[in-house]
């Protein structure tokens, strides 16, 4: 009996071994500046323009990674000082894994979609930047949780990212955000297009990304999956419910 129960309690542990424990990773694009500074001062937010701002960003798909992207980050320029929390009242984010080639670009905005378009975060989003004198670069700051977590897989095309942001009184929170502009070693990784105008169909193409960090949630096991994870802890249970009797029979 106790060899029985023993072996129970190995095959639950042994079946729960065999699923991948949700892990989060990170990836940052472009994947040239993951550990140093672009060469521009971009605008992570900006919502004094009188129209408001709307932005598409194209990620090369390689780079980006395959998985479910919970939130995403931007970070300050090297040597630039801390920023106290500032909120933005109004902020969607939509996501898309888009055909659109680097470059390749299309000014008109709705061009640019996949069939997967799906907005993953709308509201206020409050952000803040620690103090980032002598380091290069500086850490990746306020990430944007998404609302709803969106899955990418860069066998079926690149990753596009889009910002609207309507006017508003908040004086850009993070001016001093660490991007790329016209660096020629990315010509094939990044490219944005942008207006000045929350509402605007179509806008004007940059060679121009913040360097951002995208975070990626675990693997989320199948209903079958769930399946054997609660058969395997009944197995436990049972066979630890039958050791304790043992050893309070002898």
């Amino acid at each position: 009996m106790k060899l029985f129960a023993s072996a129970f309690v190995i095959l639950s542990f042994v079946v729960c071994l065999a699923f991948d424990t949700p892990v989060f990773g990170q990836s940052v694009v472009p994947n040239a500046l993951q550990n140093m500074a672009g060469n521009f001062n971009g605008d992570a937010f900006d919502c004094t323009r009188a129209n408001g701002l709307r932005s598409q960003t194209v990620f090369l798909g390689s780079e980006v990674g395959k998985g479910t992207i919970v939130s995403l980050a931007a970070r300050g320029l090297p040597n630039s000082g801390p920023l106290a929390p500032t909120t933005f009242p109004d902020v969607t984010i939509i996501m898309s894994t888009t055909p659109v080639s680097i470059p390749g670009l299309s000014t008109t905005f709705a061009s640019n979609y996949g069939g997967d378009t799906k907005t993953v975060f709308q509201g206020p989003f409050i952000q803040s930047a620690p103090d980032c004198t002598g380091l290069n670069p500086c850490p990746f700051a306020s990430p944007i949780h998404f609302q709803k977590p969106f899955h990418f897989d860069p066998a079926d095309g690149n990753l596009l990212v889009e910002f609207i942001i309507p006017a508003c009184n908040v004086i850009d929170a993070l001016p001093n955000t660490d991007a790329t502009f016209n660096d020629a070693a990315l010509i094939s990784v990044i490219q944005t297009v942008s207006e000045d105008d929350s509402s605007g169909p179509m806008g004007t193409l940059f060679q121009f990304a913040v360097v951002t960090q995208f975070n990626f949630a675990g693997p989320i096991p199948t209903l079958s999956e769930w399946g054997l994870i609660a058969m395997a802890s009944i197995l436990g249970i049972v066979g630890f419910m039958v050791i304790r009797r043992r050893k309070v029979s002898a």
